[in-house]
């Protein structure tokens, strides 16, 4: 049975790999597979879906015109997943967002350059989360470009607040996304 979805998963990403022609201009598509099956990944229809959706989310990161099948790991990095999902959309309004300020110094001799924006989210349930673990998803899901607006703002009052301490030539940098 494995065989045979393969063989299907196979064919279809063959097939989507022709170019579909769309007002005279080609279009590339580049599906990814997940394949969950019964009853060894799950005896419900929401599980198989659930578990064939955490298959697809790894064969996508493998590269694009891939195929993967569910595998027990996939489903505990589907709920982590999700779950930061879940903190990144509640995280502007529940204020779990701050800004961390690293210090950057000119290396001939040691003076204070400026200093950048590091941007972390503190879940209570999750912790402190790392960019690296929330920034993809922001980005898929639409949401990093508030963010982008808050961090800008956020700098800004820190700015001015070093200002009004007399620090007036601090030079921040900001990342932000291309999608900004």
């Amino acid at each position: 049975m494995p065989g045979d979805a393969r063989r299907v998963a196979q064919a279809v990403l063959e097939r989507m790999h022709e170019s579909i022609w769309v007002e005279e201009q080609p279009l590339l598509v580049a599906p990814s597979v997940g394949i969950a099956l019964f009853p060894r990944d799950g005896d419900t229809v929401e599980t198989l879906l659930k578990n064939a959706d955490a298959a697809m989310y790894a064969a996508k990161r493998a590269g694009r015109g891939t195929c993967r099948f569910f595998e027990m790991d996939m489903s505990e990095e589907a709920t982590r997943t999700l779950q930061i999902q879940q903190a990144v959309r509640e995280a502007l309004d529940k204020d779990y967002f701050s800004l961390h300020f690293q210090p950057k110094f000119y290396g001939h001799d040691g003076a204070l350059a400026g200093a950048e924006a590091l941007l972390r989210l503190n879940h209570p349930t999750l912790g402190l989360l790392s960019p690296a673990e929330f920034i993809s998803i922001a980005e898929r899901n639409g949401q990093i470009v508030p963010i982008g607006y808050w961090v800008v703002r956020e700098a800004c009052r820190q700015i001015r607040r070093w200002q009004a301490q007399d620090f007036q030539r601090t030079k921040v940098a900001i990342r932000l996304s291309p999608r900004q």
